[in-house]
This record gives C-alpha cells, structure tokens and sequence, in this order.
C-alpha cells in the first residue's frame, strides 16, 4: 500500500535525508589508514546528535 505524505512529513523527511548525507559527508573525510570504526561511529553519532536528531542506527539488532 501506498501512503501519500503530508507535506509537513516530507520536508521532514527531507530534513533527515540532508542530517544523513551531511554525517556520511564528514565520515568520508575522516576515513584514513588506522582511524577505527569506532571512531567513525562517534563522528555521526555526535554530529546526528548536534542536528537534534535521533541516530536510528542505535539498538538495532543489538547495535551500540
């Protein structure tokens, strides 16, 4: 089934699409020979939190 979206729903929905591409952004300019995952995790995590979001990765599937 197909749900039409408020147009309230999409712009947050398009809010959430730049938070993501702007924290792949910064992941892609800290990756480099010996910087951990852990370390890449804490950027997003960090900078998902300073945009007032929620990181959804966070328990999924038992993810920390």
């Amino acid at each position: 089934m197909i749900t039409t979206k408020s147009e309230r729903e999409l712009d947050l929905m398009r809010i959430a699409g730049k938070i993501a591409f702007d924290a792949q952004e910064l992941i892609k300019a800290a990756i480099k020979p010996g910087v951990s995952t852990m370390h890449l995790d804490k950027i997003a995590h960090e900078y998902i939190l300073s945009q007032g979001a929620t990181p959804a990765f966070l328990g999924y599937d038992g993810f920390t």
